[in-house]
């Protein structure tokens, strides 16, 4: 399996079957994590679209397909995510501000939340209050090890104070139904 398929099946905790990465995701190119991300993407895409969409649980995170508007050309983006709950409230979290749906979210301050059985809207608010901060600490502890997991800027055993120096780089929307 090649290490963007690793990535992916790992961040968004889903089985991978190496004969779909054999026809999926094969080729030389295969040699950095972000290799073919599109690709990796849109696979993860219909997968997540094939799949019983599972409820939102306290402290745990499911997978969606989030769609927001791109910053320059409105038109819409799809990204394949983990959408976790935490303290009653809904987080999308991403170890940097540096991807570009952060930056598509900071513009659109809304989104939409896929699954096979539709889309909800929400309104997406980038927030690093300390539920926040809590919602990130436990994403990041889901995540166990792995390439995924040493995006964040702290490790699963961070302390409140270090998730809190940290938490301005990342990009941590709460989101509520539009």
């Amino acid at each position: 399996m090649g290490n963007s398929s690793r990535y992916l099946a790992h961040f968004l905790n889903v089985g991978y079957d190496e004969s779909d990465a054999n026809r999926t995701l094969k080729g030389p190119s295969m040699t950095s994590p972000f290799a073919n991300a599109r690709q990796g993407n849109q696979m993860m895409i219909e997968r997540i679209r094939q799949m019983p969409p599972e409820p939102f649980t306290e402290g745990r995170y499911v997978l969606r397909i989030v769609g927001i508007a791109g910053r320059s050309s409105g038109t819409p983006r799809y990204t394949p995510l983990a959408v976790i709950q935490s303290a009653g409230d809904l987080y999308l979290i991403a170890p940097t501000a540096e991807r570009d749906w952060v930056a598509n979210l900071t513009s659109a301050g809304t989104c939409t939340l896929g699954t096979r059985d539709g889309e909800v809207h929400y309104q997406a608010v980038r927030t690093a209050d300390e539920h926040a901060q809590q919602a990130a600490l436990r994403y990041r502890q889901l995540l166990g090890d792995g390439f995924s997991a040493n995006q964040y800027p702290f490790g699963p055993n961070a302390t409140a104070e270090e998730v809190a120096q940290k938490i301005a780089s990342m990009g941590v929307f709460r989101l509520t139904p539009a």
